[in-house]
């Protein structure tokens, strides 16, 4: 069986993958027939190899690949590329994203499929036309996960509340979509919190504000002041505190972007002689402790590397949304690169 689960939201991607994998049986036993591989260099005969491999005390063989649709995608750089141009091909994938190599077997490969074997193709959003998905469509169930917005998102919210043998009321709801804006992995963990806070009571908006902004910022802020100090050993300590807090890898990254951006901006306005409530109010900061944060963080900083370090957490983020890296490991990499000024800076 074939299972294409695709899609800019890799949260709800991941949560269908988790739910499949639970359902094939004892976790125990599934993981000794369970391969996990990368798509950005993978062969067809690697992939019909780890396919046709007998389960081992096990009624199903899981493979589960990530990044080889967008691989082949037409337009998209190839996940095993550096720098090349966007015409350069990925392995496996032509200049006009023919398939080559043994892939153009795929298709008939998936019509005589070992009924033994599960194969869970995960990826990002990718175009019908796509190669890979137009070779096995005829056999897959495909699943696709766009990003949640508006009455959808609030929807999920609450269902996830529920989830959590909780409620919470419609104000601590905008509340939290307001300051977690429609990122699930932090949404998730946020949720995680309050409802262990409220211990079965309404989440109300004073609690979001109470554990969501300021624990939230408090902990990302220790991480940025140790890389900007360059304390490699401090920063590393920071980031596993935050993974051992239970914030998932996409949620850590996500927020690093997200305060870079803000140091950026407050460099740039700073720049232009914009301060104090002016500042604060085009920062869109609401409380005094962050502000203060920021606007320090940000007379550590030069335009030019701030630049670098928002494109060094873009490689990131492709790293971990096509599988070329683990999420953990990725994160760890992108520190350790940041405490060592290991990103290229253009001077303007």
């Amino acid at each position: 069986m074939i299972y294409l689960l695709i899609g800019d939201e890799d949260f709800l991607a991941q949560e269908a993958l988790k739910q499949h994998v639970d359902s094939l049986g004892p976790p125990d036993l599934v993981s000794l027939s369970t391969v996990k591989l990368e798509g950005a260099r993978l062969s067809f005969a690697e992939l019909q190899q780890a396919c046709d491999t007998v389960p081992f005390l096990s009624p199903v063989r899981l493979v589960i690949v990530t990044g080889l649709l967008s691989r082949f995608e037409r337009g998209r750089r190839g996940a095993g590329d550096s720098g090349e141009a966007d015409n350069a091909p990925a392995p496996g994938r032509g200049k006009r994203g023919a398939m080559e190599d043994g892939w153009d077997r795929l298709a008939e490969y998936a019509t005589h499929f070992p009924e033994s074997t599960h194969l869970v193709l995960v990826d990002s959003a990718v175009g019908r036309a796509n190669p890979i998905r137009s070779a096995v469509s005829a056999t897959a169930t495909v699943r696709e996960f766009g990003k949640l917005r508006g009455p959808v998102l609030e929807e999920w919210v609450g269902q996830r509340v529920a989830q959590l043998q909780c409620s919470i009321t419609p104000a601590a709801s905008r509340r939290l979509l307001d300051l977690a804006g429609n990122n699930l992995w932090m949404l998730s963990s946020e949720l995680e919190k309050l409802s262990l806070y409220a211990s079965g009571e309404t989440i109300r908006p004073e609690q979001v504000d109470e554990l969501v902004s300021l624990a939230r910022e408090s902990n990302i802020f220790a991480l940025v002041d140790a890389v900007a100090a360059k304390r490699l050993q401090q920063a590393h300590q920071a980031l596993r505190r935050l993974l051992m807090d239970g914030a998932a890898a996409p949620y850590v990254l996500f927020m690093l972007a997200r305060q870079f951006r803000l140091l950026l901006l407050a460099k740039t306005l700073g720049e232009q002689k914009i301060g104090g409530q002016a500042l604060m109010n085009r920062l869109g900061i609401r409380s005094e402790y962050p502000f203060r944060k920021t606007v320090e963080q940000a007379r550590g900083y030069t335009a030019p590397v701030l630049e670098a370090t928002l494109r060094r957490l873009l490689e990131a983020d492709v790293a971990m949304k096509t599988g070329r890296q683990g999420p953990d490991l990725a994160l760890e990499l992108l520190v350790t690169d940041l405490c060592r000024g290991a990103v290229p800076v253009y001077q303007s």
